[in-house]
């Protein structure tokens, strides 16, 4: 019996220093499989801490792959610290993936780029400028598409950049799911220059945006500028109203 259990002991040390130390690129073939659609490209370092020049879901690239505490999961899969870097972006987070269950992040923070949310919400381009932000506590995203997300996105510093310069202030939602496969976000502001009000809709693959940009009292210059932006409401203000699927 202790013979046993000296050899489980051995095989079970043997085996994480090889998944400590052993190159990534030996190992990956094994775990490729269970991770489709994920696939990534260029790798380097251990199955415990490494990168990849290429990280792609269905043949979508999405930037560089870094992972670092990464140890197999039960029912199969990966679960550790990641970071995705690309153009103008960088997200990081824990996080489990499984092929069969999607990706599972906690605490996902980081920067996008500002093309993004134009497309989003098909605005001109460059008539407004920010920094997006993200500070997710929870995003579950599974084979059937989003089942849950819950945190904050925050345009920082949101400014009209034509045909007049004007700072707008931050302008965020608060993100919280009502039930599995629909999200709600609350739209606020800081802004002394516009009241905002507004709601968005996450679905599985489908989203849909209402939101009402009102000039303040006196802000001429906004008012002005802000009339390239979505469609007139009653009340002097503008509202962008889009859907579609992502």
């Amino acid at each position: 019996m202790k013979k046993i259990l000296l050899f489980v002991i051995a095989v079970l040390v043997l085996a994480a220093m090889l998944w400590l130390f052993a190159p990534v690129g030996r190992g990956y073939p094994l775990l490729s499989q269970r991770l489709q659609p994920l696939e990534l490209q260029g790798l380097t370092g251990s199955l415990y801490q490494g990168s990849a020049r290429s990280m792609r879901i269905a043949g979508v690239d999405l930037g560089q792959f870094h992972w670092h505490k990464q140890w197999p999961t039960i029912p199969p899969g990966l679960q550790g610290e990641y970071r995705l870097q690309g153009l103008g972006y960088v997200l990081g987070g824990t996080a489990k993936l499984s092929g069969q269950r999607g990706v599972q992040a906690r605490s996902v923070n980081g920067h996008v780029p500002w093309q993004w949310i134009e497309r989003f919400l098909r605005l001109p381009a460059d008539r407004l400028q920010a920094e997006p932000q993200l500070a997710l506590d929870e995003l579950i995203y599974g084979p059937a598409g989003m089942e849950r997300v819950n945190g904050r996105v925050t345009l920082r510093n949101l400014r009209i950049t034509t045909p007049f310069a004007v700072l707008l202030g931050d302008i965020w939602a608060d993100i919280q799911t009502e039930r599995t496969g629909l999200a709600i976000g609350t739209v606020r502001s800081d802004s002394q220059v516009l009241d905002v009000s507004g709601v968005i809709y996450l679905h599985p693959h489908r989203f849909e945006v209402n939101l009402v940009l009102k000039p303040k009292p006196g802000e001429y210059e906004a008012q002005h500028a802000l009339l390239f932006i979505g469609q007139p409401t009653t009340g002097g203000g503008r509202r962008i109203q889009v859907a579609g699927f992502y």
